[in-house]
């Protein structure tokens, strides 16, 4: 019986919540790797939650372009590292990290994020923010700029 359930399941394929989850995914990688436009609602709502320093609910496209503008004047660099993106059948999960200084040539900070996003007919509607605790990068784990690298392997 078992090979019979398993024969099935081979020629119907994955379930169609995995395939859900796949395709939310795949929606979210393509979002964050180049944000536009045509993967938002209309009327697409942000929360920033805990941790954030504006915190609030916003609505409409812009709200990237100005999010990203906010931390660009809090902080002298800031990065985005993202660690996971996983997939449900309502949206997806975006985990990661900031790496960020206050001031040039001043000490690291990382803070975790997570971010949920909901999805619908191929857009994303909902997206909340939350944002752990700011804490100093020991100077062993601060990143590396990649010009100094270069400039410490250069052979002149």
């Amino acid at each position: 019986m078992k090979f019979i359930v398993a024969f099935i399941r081979m020629i119907l394929g994955p379930p169609l919540v995995s395939l859900t989850q796949a395709l939310h995914v795949r929606l979210l990688n393509a979002w964050l790797a180049k944000p536009n436009t045509t993967f938002l609602h209309p009327q697409c709502r942000w929360i920033l939650a805990d941790g954030h320093p504006n915190q609030g609910t916003y609505v409409g496209h812009d709200f990237c372009d100005w999010y990203s503008s906010q931390l660009a004047d809090t902080y002298w660099k800031w990065n985005e590292v993202i660690h996971e993106i996983i997939g449900s059948s309502i949206g997806g999960i975006v985990v990661g990290e900031y790496l960020f200084q206050y001031e040039l040539n001043g000490p690291w900070y990382t803070a975790p994020f997570t971010r949920f996003y909901q999805i619908r007919r191929g857009q994303i509607t909902d997206v909340r923010y939350f944002m752990g605790k700011v804490t100093r990068c020991e100077t062993t784990h601060q990143p590396i700029e990649l010009s100094a690298l270069l400039h410490f392997c250069s052979p002149n």
